[in-house]
């Protein structure tokens, strides 16, 4: 069985290979899917993306809300006003420490809304602690279909 991909959507070279790095140093076995812009992403989840070809939908998307074009805000809407990936876990991982950016997040479906550190080693244990939480635990729960803690 195929695992699930883990969606990635970021338009920052830096933070996208910092986040890679650290998947590779936490030995995630899902393939990242790399999506450099919200156009990027919806055409890979509905449109001639690899996921509307083979039907498997990430495990998680990282999503990054400051981009040119789509923004943050308008992917997480689409995902979770379609019926296919309306219960996909979307972690908002952003540099916007606005209130008003994790309301709209919240108020949109968001899973959860992390705060990207300037500092490497934050950033880093950021990126570790969204590997456990939802790669490891929630999913292993969700392939169980154990919902309960």
């Amino acid at each position: 069985m195929q695992t699930q991909p883990v969606m990635l959507v970021e338009d920052n070279d830096f933070d996208r290979g910092l986040t890679c790095f650290v998947f590779d140093q936490e030995h995630v076995l899902n393939d990242v899917v790399l999506s450099r812009n919200g156009e990027e992403a919806v055409d890979y989840l509905f449109g001639d993306g690899d996921s509307a070809e083979s039907g498997l939908l990430p495990a998680l998307v990282i999503l990054d809300l400051n981009m040119p074009g789509i923004g943050g805000i308008d992917v997480l809407k689409r995902i979770r006003a379609d019926q296919r990936t309306s219960r996909v876990p979307v972690v908002v991982f952003t540099s916007s420490d606005d209130a008003g950016d994790r309301a709209a997040s919240f108020a949109e479906g968001a899973t959860d809304f992390i705060i990207k550190s300037g500092s490497h080693r934050k950033f880093a244990d950021a990126v570790r602690k969204m590997v456990a939480e939802w790669l490891t635990v929630n999913c292993s729960k969700s392939k169980r279909g154990d919902d309960a803690d």
